[in-house]
């Protein structure tokens, strides 16, 4: 397939099959990196949902109780998201890309460095 502009080519894009594997792939190995955070918003989700049935059913020591546990729940989350924030590079993924010094860009002359 053709471009428009001097006969380049133009880039296909991936079936809507290569793009579903694509997202499957990454949520999985951001699954494998991070197994705790999936843990902990499920049970905050539980958590929420059994308030909000203790509520209907008018149980304010279990909705009070299932409150509570959906803090607990969250906090657990988010030290579990800075936890394995600050473990993934032990596991190998890179997740800042460091830019290439050597580009034009991000040398100084040799006026700025005074």
């Amino acid at each position: 397939m053709e471009g428009k502009a001097e006969g380049t080519p133009v880039p296909e894009t991936p079936s809507g099959e290569i793009r579903r594997k694509r997202v499957r792939q990454g949520f999985l190995e951001k699954l494998w990196a991070e197994p705790l955070v999936p843990i902990g918003a499920a049970v905050t989700t539980l958590c929420l949902f059994g308030a909000m049935n203790a509520f209907r059913k008018k149980d304010p020591y279990r909705m009070n109780t299932m409150m509570k546990g959906r803090v607990g729940a969250q906090a657990f989350t988010v030290l579990a998201m800075c936890g394995g924030v600050g473990m993934l590079p032990a596991l190998g993924f890179d997740w800042v890309p460091k830019p290439d010094r050597s580009d034009a860009r991000f040398k100084r002359s040799e006026d700025e460095s005074r």
